[in-house]
């Protein structure tokens, strides 16, 4: 086992696998054009790791369409071929991608926030958590999700661009515009 850029244990030997979840990661909070190959190419270097292909998954369903939907669930199924053998934050995000995939919303959410209160450092989580309440015009607790994480990851400048999303969705326009300045202070090329 291997642990990724966030800090957290990913089930995988391969150096690759964790190199190209890094880059993914860093795609999908950064809102990147190359979040599908960098997760394609971790599939490739460790096709049993499972948490790779739960994000594969979680990568189509952000597409909104069936044809993405039907592109995920091959990837959702060979993650959880290998659920057994993972850690208990990676079976609760394939747990959560399983239940998004199921249109299972309420039970996708309740999980992400679980998986915050557990592993705060998970910021795909916490994101993916994010567009869950944003679809169901939830502003509150998409501003929560991520405040509740801010003290565990204080120099993460993605995080600080999703609280400030939130501060703006619950219109506190000011403390929003301080947020963000904190988040291009530490990347200035953070979206």
């Amino acid at each position: 086992m291997l642990k990724d850029a966030q800090g957290l244990v990913v089930t995988t030997d391969s150096a690759n696998a964790k190199a190209a979840i890094n880059r993914f990661i860093d795609q999908m909070l950064g809102y990147g054009k190359d979040a599908e190959t960098a997760v394609l190419q971790a599939i490739a270097a460790d096709p049993t790791c499972a948490l790779a292909h739960a994000y594969a998954a979680a990568y189509y369903l952000t597409q909104e369409n069936r044809k993405a939907w039907q592109l995920a669930l091959p990837y959702l199924q060979t993650a959880q071929q290998h659920y057994t053998q993972i850690t208990a934050r990676e079976q609760l995000y394939v747990q959560a991608i399983l239940a998004w995939a199921n249109q299972e919303i309420d039970v996708a959410i309740a999980t992400h926030e679980e998986i915050a209160n557990q592993f705060p450092r998970d910021l795909i989580s916490v994101q993916q958590g994010q567009y869950h309440y944003f679809y169901t015009s939830n502003k509150e607790k998409l501003l929560e999700i991520a405040q509740k994480v801010l003290p565990s990851n204080p120099q993460q400048h993605y995080l600080y661009g999703m609280v400030a999303f939130g501060l703006e969705q619950c219109h506190q326009l000011k403390a929003a515009e301080k947020i963000a300045r904190q988040a291009i202070a530490l990347n200035r090329y953070d979206p």
